[in-house]
């Protein structure tokens, strides 16, 4: 027989395992399961919204677990600008307080991203060891998931990952406890690494099964889109995005913009112009709400080039694209960037100083930006970060030139000790 917590997490009544979790949770373990398992996932700490005032009002009467539940609040769906320091501040109490160790994890994660200015992968990968010596799954999960990757200083190795993934569920079956569906949806991220794409379909939908409602949206994005995700089977597609829809997962909300086109939208009636572009519009602003930070970035390309119904409005993408960066998303990050230096279209307050702190904000969370943040160094534009670029962008930067002069030159054909060799054909495949 099914814990009643664990029948409404399957049930995706996240809202009401919380609250049942959080009943004597600061000294039943059983609960502190529960409910960390539960504010591991975003798409759940997002549901939970409507709840803040009262989990705020709790957390500052000194209940330890909900100042982590303020903390996960204003880390998924930052509501204030002070939003850093209160998520740092509260993981900070809930760890020295209730020695929660997935506060520290997610703490971690604060600092590999430069949440408080620089980034600092040293200290994140400091700190989540710690934390998963104490047994945070968090920090488990965030370890295996960089090894999957190969990435933050994780030798790739997704094989071994899952092979760990499988012994961590086994023996939590065999100590009766209920596993993490996260660690389902990361032995799919670990299937699709080694090409084991049936096997990864059939984890993401476990994981779906047993709570992880993110899973849905791989395992439909594996089983009905192409390499470069278009969609090509739409009728599965829907089905299994309504079903994560149903559940409140904010990536279902993105299904109406991956099936939508300018040929189709082309050939419907005025009509069902105006029915798509209320329905992409509100699911796309409810989906910003949830912490989707793909979402924003649809809608401020939608309103940046007027489609589907949307009128050109530069300042509506704007507005969309900042949302957009709130949420951490480097796409987002480099529209900015391009309004201000490239289109010439961003709002007149917003200089090119800005633009190249986007870019840097962008180059901590792995965007693209590594060659526009030289630049704004080289501007003098960028001098308060100049420490960590001298040490640490600036040698990467050398080293691409370097690596793709090299590349150049192989595809070339070019002997740079014999300028003067002959040509022997070997150009012509790239004239």
């Amino acid at each position: 027989m099914k814990d009643p917590i664990q029948q409404l997490i399957l049930d995706y009544k996240v809202r009401e395992a919380f609250w049942a979790s959080a009943e004597d949770v600061e000294h039943n373990e059983e609960h502190q399961r529960f409910f960390l398992s539960l504010l591991r996932q975003r798409n759940n700490v997002a549901l939970l919204q409507e709840d803040a005032e009262r989990i705020s009002q709790l957390a500052n009467n000194g209940n330890s677990f909900m100042q982590y539940a303020v903390a996960r609040l204003h880390d998924c769906v930052p509501p204030s600008q002070d939003s850093n320091r209160i998520k740092r501040d509260c993981y900070i109490s809930a760890y020295l307080n209730a020695r929660i160790s997935d506060a520290r994890a997610f703490l971690a994660l604060t600092y590999r991203d430069g949440d408080y200015g620089e980034a600092d992968v040293e200290l994140y990968r400091r700190l989540t060891k710690v934390a998963a010596d104490e047994g945070s799954e968090k920090a488990i999960q965030q370890e295996l998931r960089d090894a999957i990757y190969g990435q933050f200083g994780k030798e790739k190795a997704p094989e071994q990952a899952y092979d760990i993934l499988e012994q961590i569920i086994s023996e939590a079956i065999r100590n009766h406890e209920v596993p993490d569906p996260i660690y389902y949806s990361l032995m799919g991220d670990a299937d699709i690494q080694l090409g084991r794409v049936s096997n990864a379909l059939y984890n993401y939908e476990t994981a779906a099964r047993k709570g992880c409602s993110s899973a849905f949206f791989w395992q439909a994005f594996y089983s009905c889109c192409d390499e470069n995700g278009n969609v090509e089977d739409r009728e599965e597609f829907i089905n299994i995005m309504d079903k994560a829809r149903e559940v409140g997962a904010s990536e279902a909300f993105l299904a109406y913009s991956m099936l939508m086109y300018d040929e189709l939208y082309d050939k419907l009636a005025d009509e069902d112009k105006a029915t798509i572009h209320q329905s992409l519009f509100d699911d796309l602003r409810y989906a910003t709400m949830l912490g989707e930070s793909i979402a924003p970035l649809y809608l401020g390309g939608y309103y940046e080039e007027g489609l589907y119904g949307f009128p050109k409005d530069y300042g509506e993408a704007w507005k969309w694209y900042s949302a957009g960066a709130l949420l951490r998303e480097p796409s987002c990050f480099s529209a900015l960037i391009r309004m201000i230096l490239d289109d010439k279209t961003a709002p007149k307050s917003y200089d090119e100083a800005y633009a190249y702190e986007c870019a840097y904000k962008a180059l901590m969370l792995r965007g693209d930006t590594l060659q526009t943040v030289i630049e704004g160094y080289r501007k003098g534009m960028l001098d308060h970060h100049a420490a960590a670029i001298e040490q640490i962008y600036l040698p990467q930067f050398e080293q691409k030139m370097e690596e793709d002069l090299k590349r150049m030159e192989e595809i070339s054909g070019v002997d740079e000790n014999d300028d003067e060799e002959e040509d022997d054909g070997r150009y012509d495949a790239y004239s």
